[in-house]
Order: C-alpha cells, then sequence, then structure tokens
C-alpha cells in the first residue's frame, strides 16, 4: 500500500466535507514492514490509521492497495466491501469496547473466521490457538464486556489476527499490558511480521519490536501542509455544539431565545386553531433567515420534523374525533371538515414549535446555556452542571456510534444480508453503546462528586448578562405570539382550550 500527499479527516455532524486533521503524507507499505505511527495528542494518528484501514475515505491525496494485497478488487481500499477487507486490511481499535460484537470471547473470536465461510473444524482450531497463545483460555465463556483492560486489548487484537490479514493497523497495541502480557503480545506480533504480514502501529511509547519506518505526525499548527484543507471549516463539531457561522442570533444570551421560544409555544398550546400555527409559523420563516444556518445545516438539523408533523396531522384527520361535513368515508375511516382543520393544526403547531427549538440548540453553546441558567435564572448549580455534562456526553455517544459501524465494518459484517442484515447493522451496536454509557455516566458522576459539585458557592470564569439583543428577541417572540393570536381571533379560528 501506498499513500502520496495523503490528507487524512473525519467527516464531522451536518457536514458534506471532511474536517482535515493531517496531511501531506507519503508512506509506503511492504509485505513483512513494520510502520510505527507517533505524534501528540490529536495530531490525527487514528484517524490515519482507519483511513489505511479503510473504513474512512482520504480527504485529499491518494491512497492506493498494492496490486498484490488488492487482489482485482480496485486500489481504494475504502470502496471494498466488508468481507473483503477479512483477508486483507484488519484493524484493531483505540477502545477495545468499540470491537465487540459477540457475548463470549469464543464467539467473539470465531466471528472473523465465521465471516470467511470457514469449516467449523478450522475455526474451532484458529479461535482455541488464540486463546492459548494470549492466555485468554480461562475466559472462553465470559462476556467480553466484563474483562479487564488488559485482557480487552488482547481480545481485540486476537479477533482481527482470527482473519489472518495481509496488513495488520494496530491503534496503541500494547496499552494497559503489564510486562509479562506486553512481552507475549509483542512476540506474537513480532511472528505475525514475520510470516509476510505487514505491520501499522499507532503508538505513544517506544514503538514495540522491530520496525522499519517511524512515521511522526506533528500537531497542525507546527506542521507546514499538515493540516491545510480540502474542504471543511472550523473545529470538529459535535450534534451540541454550535456550528454556524458568526450571527446575531448566535450571540444573544441563550436565556433570551429559550424565553422567546417558550413565550410563542405557549401562545400557540393555548388554542388548537390552524390559523395561529400558520402565522407563528411564517413569522419564524422570516425569522429563522436571521439564525445563521446554511440550507443544508437546517435540513438536516430539521429533516426529521418535516416527515414527522404532516404524519402526525394525517393521523389526526384519519382518526381525530368527527365534526362538521363528512368528506370522505373509507370502512370505519371517516374524514370529515373538522378532523381536516384539526389535523392541519397539528401539524403547523408540530413546526412553530419544533423549529425554535431546534434551531435555538443549533446557535446555542451548551456551556453558555448554563451558565445562563445558573448565573440569569439562578437554578441550582448541581442541576445545571449535571445537565451540562449529560449534553456533551450526547457527541461521544454519536462518535461511539460512529466507531462500532465501522468496526463492524472491519469485522467483515458491515454490509450484505438484505434487509435482515441491514437491520442487525442497525440495531447491533445498541448493546455496545448501551455499556459504554452506562460507564461513562457512572464515571462522570463520580468524578462530579469526588469534586463536590453542588457542595459549596460557585465562582463563574464568565458572566452572563442579558443585553439590548436579548430584549430584542424576548420582544420578538412576544409579538409572534401576539400577532398569531390576534389573526386567529380575528379569523374565528381561536378557541381556548380549556373553555
Amino acid at each position: 500500500m501506498s499513500a502520496t500527499e495523503l490528507f487524512v479527516g473525519r467527516v464531522p455532524f451536518a457536514r458534506r466535507t471532511a474536517q482535515v486533521v493531517a496531511g501531506g503524507i507519503d508512506l509506503a507499505i511492504g509485505a513483512g514492514t513494520a510502520t510505527a505511527i507517533t505524534g501528540p495528542n490529536g495530531a490525527g494518528k487514528s484517524t490515519l490509521a482507519l483511513t489505511l484501514a479503510g473504513l474512512l475515505a482520504p480527504a485529499g491525496g491518494r491512497l492506493a492497495a498494492s496490486p498484490g494485497l488488492a487482489g482485482g478488487l480496485g486500489t481504494e481500499p475504502v470502496r471494498w466491501r466488508s468481507r473483503a477487507l477479512l483477508t486483507r486490511i484488519g484493524m484493531v481499535f483505540q477502545d477495545p469496547e468499540h470491537q465487540f460484537l459477540a457475548g463470549s470471547v469464543r464467539a467473539e473470536l470465531a466471528i472473523g473466521p465465521h465471516a470467511l465461510g470457514l469449516a467449523p473444524a478450522e475455526q474451532v482450531r484458529r479461535v482455541d490457538e488464540l486463546l492459548e497463545r494470549l492466555r485468554l483460555d480461562h475466559l472462553a465463556e465470559a462476556n467480553p464486556f466484563t474483562l479487564s483492560g488488559g485482557e480487552k486489548r488482547r481480545l481485540s487484537v486476537a479477533t482481527v489476527l482470527a482473519s489472518r490479514p495481509r496488513l495488520l493497523v494496530l491503534d496503541e497495541p500494547t496499552f494497559g499490558q503489564d510486562s509479562r502480557t506486553w512481552r507475549e503480545l509483542v512476540s506474537l506480533l513480532v511472528d505475525v511480521q514475520s510470516a509476510g504480514t505487514a505491520l501499522v502501529f499507532v503508538t505513544h511509547d517506544e514503538a514495540p519490536g522491530r520496525h522499519d519506518r517511524r512515521l511522526r505526525i506533528p500537531t497542525h499548527r507546527r506542521a507546514g501542509r499538515v493540516g491545510a484543507r480540502a474542504g471543511g471549516r472550523g473545529a470538529p463539531m459535535s450534534l451540541l455544539t454550535p456550528s454556524i457561522r458568526p450571527s446575531a442570533a448566535a450571540r444573544l444570551n441563550p436565556i433570551s431565545k429559550l424565553g422567546a421560544a417558550i413565550v410563542v409555544s405557549l401562545a400557540l398550546l393555548l388554542s388548537i386553531d390552524w390559523v395561529s400555527a400558520l402565522v407563528a409559523l411564517a413569522l419564524e420563516g422570516v425569522l429563522l433567515f436571521w439564525c445563521g444556518l446554511s440550507a443544508r445545516q437546517f435540513w438536516l438539523r430539521t429533516s426529521t420534523l418535516w416527515f414527522a408533523a404532516p404524519f402526525a396531522g394525517l393521523t389526526t384527520v384519519l382518526y381525530g374525533r368527527d365534526s362538521g361535513a363528512v368528506l370522505l368515508t373509507v370502512g370505519f375511516v371517516t374524514v370529515t371538515d373538522g378532523s381536516v382543520q384539526l389535523g392541519l393544526a397539528i401539524a403547523l403547531r408540530v413546526l412553530a414549535i419544533g423549529l425554535p427549538g431546534i434551531v435555538l440548540l443549533a446557535t446555542t453553546d451548551p456551556t453558555d446555556l448554563a451558565d445562563g441558567l445558573a448565573q440569569v435564572l439562578r437554578l441550582p448549580a448541581r442541576f445545571v452542571l449535571g445537565g451540562l455534562a449529560g449534553l456533551r456526553l450526547v457527541g461521544m455517544f454519536i462518535e461511539d456510534w460512529r466507531f462500532l459501524s465501522l468496526a463492524r465494518r472491519a469485522r467483515g459484517v458491515g454490509d450484505g444480508g438484505g434487509p435482515i442484515g441491514a437491520l442487525r447493522r442497525l440495531f447491533g451496536p445498541a448493546f455496545a453503546l448501551l455499556v459504554i454509557s452506562v460507564r461513562r455516566g457512572s464515571k462522570l458522576a463520580t468524578a462530579m462528586e469526588a469534586r463536590g459539585f453542588g457542595t459549596a458557592p460557585r465562582t463563574w470564569a464568565r458572566e452572563s448578562e442579558i443585553g439590548a439583543g436579548d430584549a430584542v428577541m424576548l420582544g420578538l417572540g412576544v409579538g409572534v405570539a401576539g400577532i398569531s393570536i390576534a389573526v386567529a381571533i380575528w379569523a374565528g379560528t381561536w378557541h381556548f382550550v380549556l373553555s
């Protein structure tokens, strides 16, 4: 495999182009060679490893598999099917739990050989050999998620070796090992290399075993062309981090935006009529151009709402309370003039209440929101900071889900199987994500408790203030609410829900 002027990066949420993290990389990987990738945190080592493994597309430049490795599949590993990667390129992920798919250590090791269609006797032979070699035989029936950190790492390496790929990419392969298991793992990798397998390993330590080349990736701030852009701008983006160009809406205090959204929502909940919802939605549409979201970003963030609202309205039309003239009768379903108006009112309200909330989230930094809740609204710091931590974890869960999906592709179960296979790929990572989420939540709770959150008055790094622009935002919210109610009253459609 060879890389020429290679740029690597990941596509952030709601973006089409990759955020480049490292670039200008020239690399040649031959059979039986070992390449160590080193560099500081955040330099792009793991992203480069995922790209070399055929799991991420290059952000620029060229990455080509040799004819011997490709075997007629084409030179771009990212285009190969999942099972084609198994015997060609194996990937050991930085976090072992991202790699686990089965309920026992033995079943975990059998995934690759089974995906290759090997005879049952050969599958058992390979599994037993790896269990013994990596001292995991006494844990054969244990759940992979219950192992110690070092045992998980050895298992993650073994799951890849079970398929015997010709290129093995390892992200921190010796992390968490004591001196004995470190030597055993390195010895195994040396044997694999001696048999002709090419090794590429990311490491912070002295490179394990013999290596033919060391590639050090500097940080993008110091590295000439490293970090040059092949598309995209700004830092990597999570679901809950503002991703918009600077705008007046993004600079407002989150409390004023929250207040405006609440005022409009309350007004729309006072009456279920279609006129007030339509007027509010039209006025919001004018204001949404002010938020700074591009058309693509707006669509990606609100697309679910555009499907949910008509569905809610249609359900009300078909099964809502009958009133007024009968328009259509099909079996036990009766569509009346009143049910149509009610369905239209429900659909418009879902949009009119949901859209401002989504845009509020898209233009608000969670830390700014927490500052406002604690300083302006005087909510308890313990509650606010716990909520902030939870919001920050959502972005991490999205990243975990991406890694779990990449791992399924690397393990040979990332495609095929028809509709049933698609469902398995959709819901398969759910258990692993649940385990990771519970553990993260527990660690976070313990850390916050240990640091005394909420036990004493806090100081704040920056002040949260309400300015003139915030007063305008609140005024706009009141105006949208008042105008929508006034127009509905004038049209004769407004009816107080409790009357």
